[in-house]
């Protein structure tokens, strides 16, 4: 990984200036998907339509503020995101009822890591 610098990381507002971790992200997803964040009714509705990201993976679609990411997993739902020098992602499995929350320092391969993860952690069960 390169030093990041001249970047400043006040001007992307809520675009990656959020400092967080990935236990504070896996406590916001259980709290949303229990219905004290939102209505249960609200994030039904959150995942009933999801259109294509172009220009990214065919497998990846978003809907209102969820990502659907159809993996070799499964139907992974959650959201990721990325800013100079960090790479985030949050996912839930439905099918299986996993969570996962994984934040790199540069590395574009965040999806990536969080499936290898999720597949160990699905081997791990067995």
């Amino acid at each position: 990984a390169t030093a990041v610098k001249d970047f400043n990381y006040t001007v992307p507002f809520s675009a990656g200036s959020i400092a967080t971790t990935a236990e504070d992200l896996i406590t916001f997803l259980h709290q949303l998907h229990s219905g004290k964040l939102l209505k249960l009714e609200t994030l039904r509705r959150m995942g009933q339509r999801f259109y294509p990201m172009l220009g990214y993976s065919s497998q990846l679609f978003y809907g209102f503020g969820l990502m659907q990411l159809d993996s070799p997993v499964g139907v992974l739902m959650g959201h990721s995101g990325g800013i100079t020098g960090f790479n985030s992602i949050l996912w839930h499995s439905p099918s299986d009822g996993i969570s996962l929350a994984l934040i790199f320092n540069d590395d574009p391969s965040s999806a990536a890591g969080a499936l290898r993860l999720h597949q160990a952690v699905l081997q791990w069960r067995k």
